[in-house]
């Protein structure tokens, strides 16, 4: 009786083992690689809070440039093509993939063709369709009724273990068959199916699953969501909603070469997209999906920092803490892509005000929906034209320019955790105009004294190496009157001119919060001068006769100041104290006249901008 009841289990587990292989066939693991633009981005971060000094910032945007994983399931579309879905959230930022099927031993095989993928731009799906083939087991849906509180279900996926994605077949129950939850879908949309088998990171995009007996799996939903804080629930996307991305695939493949369909739908998708940039207020818990994936990581780090700054400075406190909850829980690709729609929206209003807008028209449009495909048109306010770029991405079109919307210069700082040793942020890159205000006395060796006043105007360049230490390079050019005693004791007045090319190093210890920084500085460095005479008639002197003479000195300098800067406003002012010296006279061609030590201090008042 034993060993019939043993004999009896073993075959049990060998189906079992069998029924779960068969399962692993139409689950994939999908790993993807980042978009270039955005390793581009989160690469120049990095490098800003490690020259800030905040390494682990540097490494978390470091953590960013690499890929990730998710998963997916196989599904047979009506038309017979094979579809794999997921999670729009897996692979709306990937810009390569690999689609895996991993067996029991650990065997890999990968799923290969000419994918075309399709995202849902209002719910979290997307299919990657590719041509059928008879190597794979598609699972089949579920019929909706058999959805009910109680009911067992599984969850399939490959979430991360050990920072490596592995196998997983949870069971639980259905909790909740028809929950409403405006934070995550809106209701209008439909609704979502809560239930307590596990789901982890990694699990996104797997199915939900219901056992019909005998290793026949059917789909009830994706496996989307988990609420922390509360123990044993997950959301899963009804699996009907599937239908919506293949009914916009077929129609895409559809009118794909007809250049009156491609108009309608552009026509539509933009004003969806007018009717955003319209409102009055800005609406935080609303998704924008309309800004493409080049532009969002091109602007979304400065239009994220202005987003920061306005929030800070314009917010109630509970308005504040409210809109901070809501970034802090997108990704930091979604963040880059809010905040560049918040910026267009903002540049919109700030630019255009109430003068209100109207489309022109598409100045030209592809001949054929292809991934990349690009529509020019026309935005009118007022008297001006401002041009407009679409792009076709996965299924839908997104802005990927807006003339004179993002034309101001870049937020060139980079904020961190607060580590209470100073400000969250650094400036990478300054320019420095302004002028020297030079009451400067000195003595000439010509049989008396002389004394030089005047002034100088200069810019200079200044690149942080980190937050302390900084090279500047410049050059100036000023205007000076040199008196001095010369004939039978008279006194004689010599213009001439200075240019100079100064190279400075600065030590540097900035002070300040997010709003505004002082900066305290000692500066030393040298300069090539160069001096040039202007009066013509010098008397009955030794001097040439047109009085005209040039100079050249190597003028050693040190200094000490204090800028004030706004770093959200992009400018700033200082104030310095400067000693300049030469090694060596300098003769300006004047006979016996010559000035032995060119020493001068000068106040310096300048104006600090980004570059």
């Amino acid at each position: 009786m034993c060993k019939r009841v043993f004999i009896a289990v073993c075959a049990a587990l060998l189906c079992a083992s069998a029924l779960f292989a068969d399962l692993r066939s139409s689950v994939a693991l999908v790993e993807c690689e980042p978009n270039s633009a955005f390793v581009e981005s989160f690469s120049l971060i990095s490098r800003r809070f490690e020259q800030a000094g905040n390494s682990e910032a540097a490494d978390y945007f470091d953590s960013l440039q690499k890929g990730w994983h998710g998963s997916g399931f196989l599904f047979q579309s009506e038309d017979g093509d094979l579809v794999l879905v997921t999670n729009r959230h897996v692979i709306k930022y990937s810009e390569a993939m690999k689609i895996l099927f991993r067996g029991v031993g650990g065997e890999e095989q990968e799923l290969k063709g000419n994918f075309e993928i399709i995202e849902d731009q209002l719910l979290d799906l997307a299919v990657i369709t590719f041509p059928g083939t008879d190597e794979y087991s598609p699972l089949l849906l579920a019929d909706t009724g058999e959805i009910r509180d109680g009911i067992q279900v599984y969850a399939a996926g490959y979430p991360g273990l050990m920072g490596e994605p592995l196998w997983q077949l949870s069971q639980g129950i259905v909790t909740n068959q028809r929950v409403e939850i405006d934070q995550l879908v809106d209701p209008e949309l439909g609704y979502l199916i809560q239930h307590s088998a596990s789901i982890d990171p990694g699990s996104s995009g797997g199915p939900l699953l219901l056992d019909k007996g005998d290793g026949d799996y059917r789909i009830l939903g994706i496996n989307t969501w988990s609420v922390g804080g509360r123990h044993n629930t997950f959301f899963a996307i009804p699996a009907e909603q599937i239908s919506r991305l293949l009914a916009r695939k077929n129609e895409i493949n559809k009118h794909a070469a007809d250049p009156e369909w491609i108009r309608n739908d552009l026509q539509q998708e933009l004003d969806n997209v007018m009717s955003q940039l319209d409102l009055d207020q800005w609406d935080f818990n609303q998704d924008h999906p309309y800004i493409s994936t080049v532009l969002a990581a091109e602007e979304g780090w400065d239009s994220y920092l202005r987003l920061k700054e306005e929030i800070s400075s314009r917010d109630k406190d509970a308005d504040k803490e409210e809109k901070d909850k809501r970034v802090e829980s997108l990704s930091p690709y979604d963040v880059l892509r809010e905040a560049s729609a918040w910026s267009m929206w903002e540049s919109f209003r700030s630019q255009l005000g109430t003068k209100g807008f109207t489309f022109a028209g598409f100045s030209s449009i592809p001949e054929s929906l292809e991934e990349g495909a690009i529509a020019e048109g026309t935005i009118s306010v007022g008297n001006r034209d401002l041009s407009l770029n679409m792009i076709f991405e996965r299924g839908h079109w997104s802005i990927h320019s807006l003339e004179k919307l993002f034309s101001r210069k870049p937020v060139k700082m980079a904020y961190g955790p607060e580590t209470g040793k100073g400000p969250e942020y650094f400036n990478e890159e300054l320019s420095v105009y302004g002028v020297d205000l030079n009451p400067s006395f000195m003595n000439a060796s010509y049989e008396g004294s002389a004394s030089i006043s005047g002034g100088h105007g200069f810019v200079e360049f200044r690149v942080l190496k980190n937050r302390f230490i900084a090279f500047g390079w410049g050059f100036s050019f000023g205007y000076y009157n040199l008196s001095f005693d010369a004939f039978e004791g008279t006194t004689e007045d010599l213009q001439y001119l200075g240019f100079s090319t100064p190279w400075i190093l600065y030590l540097r210890y900035p002070m300040g919060d997010n709003k505004k920084e002082f900066v305290p500085y000692l500066g030393a460095g040298a300069a090539l001068d160069v001096y040039t005479s202007l009066f013509s008639d010098f008397g009955d002197s030794d001097a040439p006769e047109d009085g005209r003479g040039n100079s050249f000195a190597l003028v050693p300098r040190i200094g000490l100041g204090c800028d004030y800067l706004l770093p959200a406003k992009g400018w700033g002012a200082g104030l310095g104290l400067w000693k300049r010296f030469t090694l060596g006279s300098v003769s300006l061609n004047m006979g016996e006249v010559e000035i032995p030590e060119l020493d001068d201090l000068s106040i310096r008042l300048y104006l600090l901008f980004r570059y």
